[in-house]
C-alpha cells in the first residue's frame, strides 16, 4: 500500500473515532442532565422533613420518652428483649440520603460485640411517582453479625414504622390519604392527596426485601 493509501486509512479511523467520541459525549451528557433534574416542588399538603428532623423522628422512635440532655452527657438507652440486652447510643443515630434511599445507622453496645453500628437502608420511589407507602430494604441489616441477628430486624422495623406513622398522621391531619414517601433534597417528603383524586387507591403499606444482601 502506497503512502496515499495509508493516509486514507488513518483518516478513516480518525473519522470513526471522532464520531464515536461524539456519540459517547452525547450519551454521557444526557445521563448527567437526567441525574441533575430538580425534584418536583412539594405540593401544598405534602410534608417535607429535613435531615435533622428525620434523625429526631428516628431517635424518638428508637427511644420513646428519652429527652435531649446536655451535649456532654451521652444518652444510652437499654434495649431489653427476652433476656437479651443491648445499649443504644442514641446520639450516634444518623441518616444519609443517597440516590433515592434513606440510610440509617446507630451504634449499639453489648458485652459480646463492644460498640458497633447497625445500618439499614430504605430505597423509596422517586418524587412525583405515587408508588404508595412502599420501600425496598435489604433482607438483613448490616453490621456485626451478632447485632444483626438479634437486633437488626427490630431496628429496621422500628424505623419503618415511624416513617409510616408520620405519613399516615400527617395525611389524616389534612383529611387526606398518604400516597408516598420520597427522598428529596437531603430529606424525606411525605406526600398525600384527597381520596377523590386517587384513581386506583393507595398501594398497601409494605416493605419489600432485597434477597441475598446483608
Amino acid at each position: 500500500m502506497n503512502l496515499l493509501g495509508w493516509a486514507l486509512v488513518v483518516l478513516l479511523w480518525l473519522l470513526i473515532a471522532f464520531v464515536f467520541a461524539l456519540l459517547l459525549a452525547s450519551r454521557l451528557g444526557h445521563a448527567f442532565s437526567r441525574r441533575r433534574e430538580p425534584c418536583p416542588p412539594p405540593r401544598g399538603n405534602d410534608l417535607r422533613l429535613h435531615d435533622d428532623q428525620v434523625v429526631d423522628l428516628i431517635r424518638t422512635a428508637l427511644a420513646p420518652g428519652v429527652r435531649s440532655g446536655p451535649e456532654s452527657e451521652p444518652r444510652l438507652v437499654l434495649w431489653d428483649d427476652a433476656g437479651a440486652q443491648a445499649l443504644l447510643h442514641l446520639d450516634s443515630v444518623a441518616a444519609r440520603f443517597v440516590e433515592g434511599a434513606v440510610v440509617v445507622s446507630a451504634d449499639f453496645e453489648t458485652d459480646q460485640t463492644g460498640i458497633a453500628p447497625l445500618i439499614v437502608t430504605f430505597a423509596l420511589a422517586p418524587a412525583g411517582e405515587e408508588a404508595g407507602l412502599v420501600a425496598v430494604s435489604d433482607e438483613l441489616a448490616r453490621g456485626h453479625p451478632l447485632l444483626v441477628s438479634r437486633w437488626g430486624a427490630t431496628f429496621r422495623e422500628t424505623i419503618w414504622a415511624a416513617l409510616l406513622a408520620t405519613a399516615r398522621n400527617h395525611a389524616q391531619a389534612q383529611g387526606m390519604i398518604p400516597t408516598g414517601l420520597h427522598v428529596v433534597d437531603g430529606g424525606v417528603l411525605f406526600a398525600c392527596e384527597a381520596a377523590a383524586a386517587l384513581d386506583a387507591g393507595v398501594v398497601p403499606a409494605r416493605m419489600a426485601e432485597r434477597a441475598g444482601r446483608g
